[in-house]
């Protein structure tokens, strides 16, 4: 039985084999006349189009790159990139992310003084760099347009163009992994160690800058035995050799990681059935098109919010779904023998971190499936090749396109989706600040104290839950007795303040004389109530 199962996967990689060859000969030209230019002249329009697409992938990841304030991330990384080295791996052992990218960051600030602009650009050029390395990787798995197609789509997505504008891990973990994947294929393809030795340390790399880069192992692994083993079992051996060095090489941070104290969990963000379709939503438009992240969490609480949101929604989801998911029925045709990897990098990234939320309090996020997401919009490309009609295939690809223009001017633009302005809250707070005052900031703390420095000296108080009221209570009514004002910074309430207790128990104590607010934050003033009792 065990040896008809290994003929039966040798004729499907045989098959796949004879399926890709076909597939090469189908885009080959096929005009006898002149053969060698014609070939000469699609190579020079790949570049091309490749040329394009990268000027234009990078001017959008530079373009306003300074503009917003820092989000409490970003905050937290410029903050840890300040110290030495050792206390960076010290205190990442305590994180949930390993110290790659803050080592890397480290680095870079020490070029220049850091600004909102500097760090970001080192994540806008490696997200430039992401363009050519999945362009690499399509070129692998698949011939024709779609390579293109999909490079074309990765160069103004909103996702992609967003996380190139953000001091954090992803932009890094995308590119490594992705590299890592294209020198995977190539040492399978050509035998080179070389292509192999590179891929173990991508993997390597990836791996020690964000934990879930792990779920591409299995991803690989599957290919491996399903796939490769048959036809060139050698470098199948070596192939997954290297992915034991890789595992084995991450072992030590892995025993740093359990030897250390953990950092307290934060608050905790279930799965919904809306995970899963809310992870694509974003990596089709990202945060910028539709209901906004604060948005999304005022939805349940205020209906009238989809008659608003509802059409835009539906857009988005029809003219993104309907080519992903005839990209996905048609993977055997246009991927043949790596719709595996292909289906393993699409399902591995989204269903293993949800399977990790579901046993542990460790959050769930769009951004930690991050991963899926190039082979999302390869899906997508491979759903508007395949579209019968040229007029429906044109118009699906407009709409998409437009879609992805708007959400990006959204971003740059418009302040319903801009970052919570620490920065601006800072200066609306300093402008007014008199001795005695207190200042009290839940949400975006480490945002704030960023822009503060030591001119403003804030606190934090916990109302995520009834049960954690205690302490937060006794601090306020002994405020009430010191402080002549307070000032309360809020952000991010829903999940600094999830159940909406911060203010009535505020306000147990001090009276509101003023609100004002800036993108993402409410500023309160307010007056202990026995002064203004006296």
């Amino acid at each position: 039985m065990v040896l008809s199962r290994m003929h039966a996967f040798e004729k499907l990689a045989l098959h796949d084999d004879s399926h890709s060859a076909h597939m090469i000969s189908s885009h080959s030209p096929k005009s006898s006349v002149a053969p060698n230019q014609r070939t000469v002249s699609k190579g020079f329009w790949e570049k091309l189009a490749l040329g394009v697409f990268l000027s234009l992938g990078l001017w959008a990841r530079v373009h306003e790159i300074g503009k917003q304030s820092l989000w409490i991330d970003e905050a937290y990384s410029l903050d840890l990139a300040q110290k030495g080295f050792s206390e960076i791996v010290r205190e990442t052992a305590r994180d949930n992310h390993p110290p790659l990218h803050y080592l890397l960051l480290a680095c870079w600030n020490r070029l220049e003084p850091a600004s909102e602009s500097w760090p970001r650009l080192l994540s806008a050029l490696l997200g430039t760099l992401l363009i050519f390395a999945f362009y690499e990787f399509c070129c692998e798995v698949a011939s024709g347009w779609v390579p293109i197609i999909a490079t074309g789509l990765i160069s103004i997505s909103p996702l992609a163009v967003w996380h190139s504008q953000d001091a954090r891990m992803y932009s890094l973990m995308l590119t490594v992994t992705y590299l890592a994947l294209v020198f995977q294929l190539r040492y399978l393809r050509l035998g080179n160690p070389v292509w192999l030795v590179s891929s173990v340390l991508m993997l390597i790399a990836s791996l020690y800058t964000h934990i879930y880069a792990i779920f591409v192992l299995p991803a690989l692994v599957v290919h491996l035995l399903l796939v490769e083993r048959f036809s060139q079992p050698r470098r199948t051996r070596l192939a997954l050799i290297g992915i034991a060095v890789t595992v084995g090489a991450f072992l030590p941070w892995i025993y740093v990681v359990a030897t250390s104290a953990m950092h307290e969990a934060g608050f905790y963000k279930p799965i919904t059935w809306l995970t899963i379709p809310y992870a694509g939503y974003a990596f089709s438009v990202g945060y910028s098109l539709g209901p906004s992240v604060t948005s999304l969490h005022q939805v349940w609480r205020e209906a009238s919010l989809w008659s608003h949101l509802g059409p835009i929604v539906a857009l988005t989801a029809a003219a993104f779904g309907i080519p992903c998911m005839v990209g996905v029925f048609r993977a055997r045709k246009i991927l043949g023998r790596f719709r595996f990897l292909v289906g393993g990098l699409a399902l591995c990234p989204i269903l293993l971190p949800i399977m990790v939320t579901f046993a542990s309090r460790i959050d769930f996020n769009a951004r930690y499936a991050i991963l899926a997401f190039p082979v999302f919009l390869l899906f997508i490309a491979m759903g508007l090749v395949e579209i019968p009609s040229h007029s429906l295939r044109f118009t699906t690809g407009a709409v998409i396109v437009a879609l992805m223009v708007v959400s990006l001017w959204n971003y740059y633009e418009d302040v319903t989706y801009a970052k919570e302005d620490s920065r601006e809250a800072v200066r609306l707070v300093s402008r007014q600040w008199r001795d005695g005052d207190c200042l009290l900031v839940i949400g975006v703390g480490p945002a704030f104290k960023y822009y503060a420095g030591s001119a403003l000296t804030s606190h934090w108080l916990d109302f995520r839950s009834e049960n954690r009221l205690v302490e937060t209570k006794r601090a306020l009514q002994d405020w009430s007795g010191t402080c002549s004002r307070l000032w309360f910074v809020a952000g991010r309430e829903w999940e600094a303040d999830p159940a909406e207790l911060a203010i009535p128990t505020i306000e147990t104590y001090f009276i509101r004389v003023s609100e004002e607010s800036v993108p993402g934050i409410r500023i309160l003033q307010l007056l202990p109530r026995r002064r203004v009792a006296s």
